[in-house]
């Protein structure tokens, strides 16, 4: 599966970059010696990647990945394989058997964010897994039914947001209706006292908060403070002064 068909020592031999022609020898002997060399194989991809040192040699990746006879998602997988193990929450989880983890499961898991990956961390721990006893399909099965289930609860919290904020929205309406049909009342009530105050043939003033000095015809006529005076009360008050 990992022979490389496409190059030998001698075209390895014809090419520039030092650096590319050290990478793809490992490459051939790793590959030649079994699945047991396929970190070395992949390690000696990724490093050619990295340091872009095929660009010397190779118009472009994708040339590269045909000399050496691998596709170019292949290649990907290798590297972020490697960038994985390399990182040190990685390296502190699995400590001296990060060497034990294949390829394949080191990819698999790189597919995850940080926050996910130490969360499914927590879980083998807390659950008893051995992610290093799994097999790669028992493994992506795995991830693959956690990953369902946390798509469904995000899902279902960001509609209970949702909700939250539609009621939110829905009681702030209603308080902000409730404050406008106040303010509108008391501003017609005091408008509605202005005009009757203001009246050619009824004046009025305040005396205290408590008491209104009213003035009809010459004649002067107290009465407690009304919040509003209307058509009804005016006729009462002609109606005290006789006219």
């Amino acid at each position: 599966m990992y022979e490389i068909k496409t190059y030998t020592k001698e075209a390895i031999g014809n090419l520039k970059n030092a650096s590319l022609k050290r990478s793809l020898n490992v490459m051939l002997t790793a590959s030649n010696s079994g699945r047991s060399a396929l970190w070395k194989f992949a390690k000696a991809v990724a490093e050619i990647i990295t340091k872009e040192s095929f660009k010397d040699d190779f118009e472009s990746q994708t040339d590269f990945a045909k000399f050496v006879d691998l596709s170019k998602a292949t290649i990907t997988n290798y590297v972020k394989a490697v960038e994985f193990i390399n990182r040190d929450y990685v390296k502190d989880f699995f400590k001296n058997d990060i060497d034990a983890l294949s390829v394949g499961k080191a990819y698999m898991l790189s597919t995850l964010d940080e926050d996910n990956t130490k969360d499914f961390f927590n879980f083998a721990v807390t659950e008893e897994v051995n992610i290093l006893e799994m097999s790669d399909r028992q493994l992506r099965d795995m991830l693959k039914e956690m990953y369902s289930e946390k798509k469904v609860e995000d899902k279902e919290v960001k509609s209970e947001q949702k909700d939250s904020a539609d009621e939110n929205t829905e009681e702030n309406t209603e308080e902000n209706t409730e404050e406008n049909t106040e303010e509108n009342t008391e501003e017609n009530t005091e408008e509605n006292t202005e005009d009757v105050i203001k009246s050619p043939i009824i004046t009025a003033e305040l005396q205290d908060k408590n008491m209104l000095i009213i003035t009809f015809k010459g004649k002067t006529f107290c009465k407690e403070r009304l919040l509003a005076i209307d058509d009804e009360i005016i006729e009462c008050i002609k109606a005290d002064f006789g006219a």
